[in-house]
């Protein structure tokens, strides 16, 4: 007897079946697309948008990088890792603290191959430019490991005081 393959494949995810309308709300104008209008790489290599909110316009992208993407990125991290800080407005200096577990390595733009090409998707993604962006991020949070609740702002005139 044969199976065609098509049959054995792992059952659809909760992304491919909300896409699906299987989550469907009669009031939700909210649905799932292929991006193919950023820029003109986007039209050939289109990526998967759920559209989220409308106002504010908010969209996750799913399936954006590789598993090889995914794994150089932890390789490249793996010996630079350090336990993240927040900075203390009291103390003027970078604290580690309770609240946020996690270690963290930061890479710029063009450290590499990989993170050359994941901010051009990044950019063809949001259709900005990244310059003058914070660098890209990798964070591992480990076994139990959290980042509390906080606001993602430096109030730089407060700092330069």
């Amino acid at each position: 007897m044969h199976i065609h393959p098509q049959y054995t494949k792992s059952p659809p995810s909760n992304y491919q079946l909300g896409c699906r309308g299987a989550f469907s709300n009669e009031l939700s104008k909210l649905y799932c697309v292929y991006n193919t209008t950023t820029t003109a790489f986007i039209k050939l290599a289109p990526l998967k948008m759920e559209i989220l909110s409308l106002d504010p316009y908010l969209v996750i992208y799913h399936d954006v990088m590789s598993d090889e993407e995914i794994a150089t990125l932890q390789r490249m991290a793996q010996p630079v890792l350090r336990r993240a800080t927040v900075y203390s407005e009291e103390r003027k200096l970078s604290e580690v603290v309770a609240g946020r577990t996690s270690k963290f390595a930061w890479f710029y733009d063009g450290t590499n191959e990989v993170t050359t090409r994941v901010n051009k998707r990044i950019e063809d993604m949001t259709g900005f430019e990244l310059n003058g962006s914070e660098m890209l991020q990798v964070m591992n949070y480990g076994l139990g490991g959290h980042y509390a609740t906080h606001f993602d702002f430096f109030n730089v005139s407060m700092v330069s005081n």
